[in-house]
Formats: C-alpha cells, structure tokens, sequence
C-alpha cells in the first residue's frame, strides 16, 4: 500500500490567504485556476516523492495540477513514476473535493469514492504560489 499511499501524497492541498483586518480573505487569482506542482522535497520536477532501498522502490512526481474553483471546490490531476524492483511504471491520479476556510487556513477534502482519494490537507497561498506539507512531502505549486 505504500505506493498507493505515495501517488495520494500530492493529490490535495489546502490553501488561504489572509487581511489582517477582516480575517480570510481572496483575490480571483488565487481562488479561482490552476497551480501547477513545481517543486517537491525541495527539488524540481521531476522529484522524489518516495525513495526505498527495501523493497527496492522509488516514487517520483513527474506532474501535477490543483484547479481551485470559486464554489469551494478543487481538482487535482497528478502524474507519478513508480520504479519497483527496476520495473518502472506511470500513473495518473485524479481526485476532486471541497476546501472551507478554518481561520487562516484552508482545509482541503478530497472526495473518497475514487480508490486514491479521501485524504485532507492543509496550506497557504502566498501571492501566486501555494505551499502545503502533504503526508509530511513539502510540495510548492505556482499559477
């Protein structure tokens, strides 16, 4: 399960950004279009997700898009290689959700009927990057 639990380490992130006078608040850039992955473990793309040497595995992010959308909804589309034992695969995962504000922070729910989905996560939005920490993987995404 643990390549299961690596291809759904990028596949939500929550976001927010804050006016110190009236608490959270948005701009149509950031609550509205695509953030495109960049960086992750703080290496670009394509980057190590996941690296064993036993069992011998390696998971790597090849791609991947959030697609915030204004009625509290998002989209994720990420692409991963999976080496295991020397037999490399790719894959595609795609999960949808909602994300609400708590604070200064969003929470974002993945929908759980798809096999890789169901996770919740949390992050910022700084300008036109977004930044989050996904099953402990620092992951940095950008419009």
């Amino acid at each position: 399960m643990r390549g299961k639990a690596m291809a759904l380490l990028l596949s939500a992130l929550g976001f927010a950004a804050c006016n110190l006078d009236e608490g959270p608040t948005f701009t149509p850039s950031t609550l509205n279009g695509p953030f495109a992955l960049q960086v992750v473990n703080g290496a670009a793309l394509p980057a190590a997700v996941f690296d064993s040497a036993n069992p011998p595995l390696r998971v790597d992010a090849l791609s991947g898009v959030i697609t915030i959308k204004s009625d509290n909804t998002f989209s994720d589309v990420t692409t991963f290689r999976q080496t295991l034992r020397g037999v490399v695969t790719t894959r595609t995962v795609t999960c949808v959700g909602t994300f609400t504000a708590v604070g200064s922070v969003f929470e974002f729910v993945e929908a759980g009927s798809l096999p890789d989905c169901g996770l919740m996560f949390s992050g910022q939005v700084s300008g036109t990057s977004l930044s989050a920490s996904v099953l402990g993987v620092p992951a940095m995404y950008s419009q």
